[in-house]
């Protein structure tokens, strides 16, 4: 079979997937989602989704990853305020989307991805500056355990215009001060 020719600018077989996941996952939750839905929503054919990806869940796993994981956590240890970080991710011309993305996986529709989510995130704040992930004491991987499942739960209790305040709300408040004292500390154990 030919491979598919593509107009400059359009995005490539594993970019259309990644897109077509999460379009799905706005309308169905990841249990019921199905290769077939993914397929259909990428306008691409089933071979093409083998070709790039072994199933549905190596798809979710890339387009998790996806996410700007490690800028996030390099804002954090440059000790820059939420609001700023807020503001900037907000900014960028896909930062909304990728906010609605997070919330997807934290929302009803994505409870099945929420622990690939936050083992991601757990691995990206281990690691140090050449990629090489720290091993994390117990009390350090619990308390980072606390704070992103407590971050994902305000996505999860929240409709999209209240999140962001929310978060800010209470990454304000004194224990929010304290988780942020918590992933610096870890952050910078890791570096």
């Amino acid at each position: 079979m030919a491979r598919p020719r593509y107009a400059q600018g359009d995005p490539r077989g594993p970019e259309r997937f990644i897109n077509a996941f999460w379009q799905v996952l706005a309308t169905k939750p990841y249990e019921r989602m199905t290769v077939r839905d993914v397929v259909a929503a990428a306008d691409m054919n089933k071979n093409s989704f083998y070709y790039h990806f072994t199933n549905l869940d190596d798809l979710a796993e890339d387009a998790v990853a996806d996410l700007p994981l490690q800028q996030i956590r390099a804002a954090f240890l440059a000790g820059e305020p939420p609001r700023s970080i807020a503001a900037r991710t907000l900014s960028t011309d896909d930062g909304e989307e990728r906010l609605r993305r997070v919330r997807l996986l934290a929302s009803r529709n994505g409870t099945a991805l929420t622990p690939l989510l936050e083992r991601l995130l757990i691995e990206t704040w281990a690691q140090n500056e050449d990629s090489h992930t720290a091993a994390l004491s117990t009390d350090d991987e619990i308390a980072l355990n606390f704070v992103i499942g407590g971050m994902l739960t305000i996505h999860r209790r929240t409709n999209e215009a209240e999140a962001i305040p929310a978060l800010l709300n209470f990454l304000g408040s004194a224990l929010g001060q304290a988780c942020l004292a918590r992933l610096q500390h870890i952050g910078e154990a890791t570096e």
